[in-house]
């Protein structure tokens, strides 16, 4: 892993920490790499019914990891870099991700809900920052150029996880959906006609789900 060098006295850069973190990302994305090759793998995502039953399902906190660009977009003065592609791991937020369904309108119908996950860099924490003032150094700017400007102060590696629903039909011959383009299957919640409460049976498995 590379790591940067800084000398008592001089003066200290953005770099020295922004490169310091991408550097312990890529060592880190190398490292996956070596134990689970650049697919797509699940790790946690539980899909349960909540408790008493209710028309609500919880996901389990987890992890998605998979093959992604180093930066797609600027990080902080580092520019993108989509030419080169490691593996990354993103997580959702600690605790339940809760998805609420409703049951088709139609007597005899059901409906297939499709829970899927993206591995995503989101930038987050935008606050405005004290800036360094030159002409009174004791009394910093607000954001630079004391433009009041608040500024994103994290990049989170985050597994996203959304809900896709399907078309109702009789029951029996309902449809599951598809997952959008870059997003992976997790699970699958029918809902029949009538229902009031969505228990363990009606949640399945994404097929080839890679749990």
């Amino acid at each position: 892993m590379d790591r940067k060098i800084v000398y008592t006295g001089a003066i200290p850069q953005d770099l020295d920490i922004l490169d310091s973190n991408k550097n312990a990302m890529t060592a880190i994305g190398m490292a996956l790499q070596m134990i689970l090759g650049t697919g797509t793998w699940l790790d946690g995502l539980n899909c349960t019914p909540t408790g008493p039953a209710s028309m609500q399902v919880l996901v389990s906190q987890g992890s998605i990891t998979t093959l992604a660009n180093v930066d797609g977009t600027a990080y902080g003065s580092i520019g993108s870099d989509t030419a080169h592609q490691i593996v990354k791991q993103g997580i959702t937020p600690l605790g339940n991700t809760t998805f609420t369904l409703t049951a088709p309108v139609t007597t005899g119908q059901s409906v297939v809900y499709l829970i899927q996950g993206e591995y995503q860099d989101v930038d987050a924490g935008s606050v405005v920052l004290p800036y360094y003032n030159a002409s009174n150094p004791a009394v910093a700017y607000n954001g630079p150029a004391n433009s009041g400007t608040s500024q994103n102060t994290v990049r989170k590696g985050s597994c996203v996880l959304n809900l896709k629903t399907g078309t109702a039909a009789t029951t029996g011959t309902q449809v599951a959906p598809t997952p959008d383009a870059g997003f992976t299957g997790m699970w699958l919640v029918t809902v029949a006609n009538g229902a009031t409460t969505v228990v363990s049976g009606n949640i399945t498995r994404y097929p080839g789900a890679p749990f």
